[in-house]
Formats: structure tokens, C-alpha cells, sequence
């Protein structure tokens, strides 16, 4: 079954939403945000047996399309994803603002993270039975 989850962080052109589109064998996510939300970059964790030989952890994969910069961001989120979920799961990532200062690129990505774990708070507590996730 299919489980929608929308939440935000942030105001103004530093807004960033994050879209979560889950099914019981995988998760898709998209953040995006600022002045024009598309698609920048996508990180694909696959979830694999640990190397230590005790739990999962996971390969990531990178695509980038030319031009854009939120290659680290979203292998940081998907690595963020993965420890709460433990499965395959994408993350897309589109965040633009024009003339972006520095202090707008750190609130887009803090305003990233917070969208994102928000919305991971509220599947990993829906898949608990709404037990509340630690």
C-alpha cells in the first residue's frame, strides 16, 4: 500500500519541503525548495548486509544532472533516510535560489534535513502502530 507523507522547514525562499512516497519495500523522497524546486541530484541507497557481519547497511549511488551542486546533500539525506527506514530507498534533491548568499545555501540545507527527518518521524511511527520511533 502506498503512504504519502508531506512535511516543510523554513520560510520565505529558503522553504524546503520534503515528499515521501513509501510502499513496504521501498521509500522515494523528494526534497526540494527555494525559488525553483526541481531536480538536482539523486542518491539511491540499496540496503545490503552489513561488512561487519552484525545488521544492514547500505551502497549508495550517486546521479548528478550537469550544472547542479546538491550531490553531497543528497547522499547526506539518503545516508539519513537509510538509518531510520533500513531499505532501499531515493532521494531526489532540487533546491535553487537566485543570487544564493551562504547563509541561504546553510538554511536551505539545515531547512532540508529538518523537512526530511520530520517527515521520517512520522512514517517510522505509522509503520511502528504509532508506537514513537527512538
Amino acid at each position: 500500500m502506498l503512504e504519502v507523507f508531506r512535511s516543510s522547514a523554513g520560510e520565505g525562499r529558503v522553504k524546503v519541503q520534503a515528499v515521501i512516497l513509501d510502499v513496504e519495500a521501498s521509500t522515494l523522497i523528494w526534497v526540494l525548495g527555494g525559488d525553483k524546486p526541481h531536480i538536482g541530484a539523486v542518491a539511491v541507497a540499496q540496503a545490503r548486509p552489513s561488512l561487519t557481519g552484525k545488521g544492514i547497511s547500505c551502497n549508495i549511488s550517486l546521479i548528478s544532472l550537469l550544472g547542479h551542486k546538491e550531490e553531497e546533500l543528497a547522499v547526506e539525506l539518503a545516508k539519513i533516510a537509510f538509518s531510520k527506514l533500513k531499505k532501499d530507498l531515493a532521494v531526489a534533491v532540487g533546491l535553487h535560489v537566485d543570487n544564493a548568499t551562504k547563509e541561504d545555501i546553510e538554511a536551505l540545507k539545515l531547512n532540508s534535513k529538518k523537512a526530511l527527518e520530520s517527515g521520517l518521524y512520522e512514517l517510522v511511527e505509522r509503520l511502528s502502530g504509532g508506537k514513537r520511533p527512538t
